[in-house]
């Protein structure tokens, strides 16, 4: 008899290449554990496990309003709606969810975690619904002439661009609400000239993001594209809504980069 394992599964199963019930194979402790104490050269022992990033955003301004009124005019719907959104319930109550509706089809969707009136007001909030979740807190405290508003955006891994867009609308946010405390005039910001635009990450490659929501018929399930392309120089006539597709859109295709 052969040592060899084929010559015994040979001998054994008759030409079979799986042996009988009856056959033990040999016991050998010693390569048990071999991968671990003798590993491969250039085998990957080390791999990442986090690699987050936290990100904040500070803005800071003073208005001659008393926090009191300041208060007001982060909480009451009829303050609310004439500097920054038409609130569809109360941001002043704490686990209720609010919609700050932007009337133009843009919205950010709320979650109030503190409201101790009238020093600091913090809630969750997304972009259309759909975008990352952030924190954003105010803090307001009197000063001799007035208050003195700090508004606080936290932000845990997120998009590349999101202190280029967030960073810059803050300021002229805090101008609006400082304008309209100090006139009593609607100040709100045309927020459609600036987009729309949403963010949402997805759990593929950029090609194959790419692959997938800009293909033909990727297209027509995701975008409902009644006819066009596309591609450089070409139009699209999708359907929105409920809308008769008689309008197009002009496109301007720009492929991915390798990164």
């Amino acid at each position: 008899m052969s040592n060899s394992n084929d010559a015994l599964v040979m001998e054994y199963g008759n030409g079979e290449h799986t042996p009988p019930a009856s056959f033990q194979a040999p016991h050998l402790p010693q390569l048990e554990d071999v991968d671990r104490q003798f590993p491969s050269l250039y085998s990957r022992g080390a791999y990442p496990v986090a690699r987050d990033r936290w990100e904040r955003l500070v803005t800071v301004t003073e208005t001659e309003a008393s926090p009191k009124a300041v208060w007001q005019a982060l909480t009451d719907a009829d303050a609310l709606k004439e500097w920054l959104a038409v609130p569809r319930g109360s941001l002043g109550k704490v686990n209720a969810d609010c919609i700050l509706d932007f009337e133009d089809g843009e919205f950010f969707y709320c979650r109030t975690v503190k409201a101790d009136a009238p020093n600091r007001l913090q809630y969750f909030w997304r972009w259309l619904g759909v975008g990352q979740a952030t924190s954003v807190t105010w803090d307001i405290a009197a000063t001799g002439t007035g208050s003195k508003i700090t508004v606080t955006e936290e932000a845990k891994n997120p998009p590349w661009d999101w202190q280029t867009w967030n960073g810059g609308g803050w300021p002229g946010i805090l101008d609006q609400l400082t304008t309209f405390l100090h006139t009593g005039v609607n100040t709100r910001w045309p927020w459609r000239r600036m987009g729309p635009y949403a963010q949402i990450e997805l759990p593929v490659s950029i090609y194959e993001a790419w692959d997938k929501l800009f293909s033909e018929s990727g297209l027509r399930y995701w975008m409902q594209v009644m006819k066009g392309k596309l591609q450089d120089g070409e139009s699209l006539a999708v359907m929105m809504g409920d809308e008769l597709p008689d309008s197009s859109i002009n496109s301007e295709a720009l492929f991915p980069a390798a990164t």
